[in-house]
């Protein structure tokens, strides 16, 4: 467990704010290996950070760093890797977050949402559960079928994990994985041609 302390302040900390509260806020999450910005404003990363934190943390998923999520922070509960290769990205369809593994090690979390077979157009589909190996690779915006998928690392068919403007709090996309955009260039470059996925349950 990192040695940075959580923030105490009891004011709610969400998009717009901004202070050392902020500052803190992030410092905590960086230690905790959450993938989030620099500075002392709350953005729209920051945002994705504190909903991948909720996530794995069993809280309320709406990006908001309120009373209950600052104590979670004192108090946070790692994220198990599982067996595989030592440099691999695991999808985790029950937290629906991505981990960036280096060396056996979680290196980041990023928040993701993952396919939902329930959409309304009927076309959507769960996110295959096993382990693959990362295929074609799009720099930028890659034209689908069902939509742009921006710097997509595809695993399976046409099935990728990609930037997209929104990523929401439950499964939400036609099957791909969906990460913020501000992440989509950083997480392909650690998805090299050839490399280990594991989607779990």
């Amino acid at each position: 467990m990192s040695s940075v302390a959580p923030t105490t302040h009891a004011r709610t900390l969400a998009p717009g704010s901004s202070g050392v509260d902020v500052a803190r806020l992030k410092a905590r999450l960086r230690a905790l290996h959450y993938a989030v910005d620099p500075g002392r404003t709350f953005t729209d990363a920051t945002r994705n950070a504190v909903m991948a934190f909720q996530k794995v943390n069993g809280l309320e998923r709406d990006g908001v760093a309120g009373v209950r999520t600052l104590a979670a922070m004192r108090h946070a509960k790692g994220v198990s890797v599982g067996h595989g290769e030592a440099s691999r990205v695991v999808v985790d369809l029950s937290d629906q977050v991505l981990l960036v593994v280096r060396g056996g090690r979680v290196q980041q979390i990023v928040n993701a949402c993952t396919g939902n077979p329930d959409l309304p157009d009927g076309r959507g589909e769960a996110t295959p559960v096993g382990t693959f190996r990362v295929g074609r690779r799009v720099r930028g915006p890659d034209r689908a079928e069902l939509g742009v998928l921006y710097s997509p690392s595809y695993f399976t068919g046409g099935i990728a994990v990609h930037g997209a403007p929104s990523v929401l709090a439950t499964p939400a996309s036609h099957g791909c994985v969906r990460i913020p955009m501000h992440l989509a260039q950083p997480i392909q470059d650690a998805m090299r041609a050839g490399s280990q996925v594991q989607v779990r349950p």
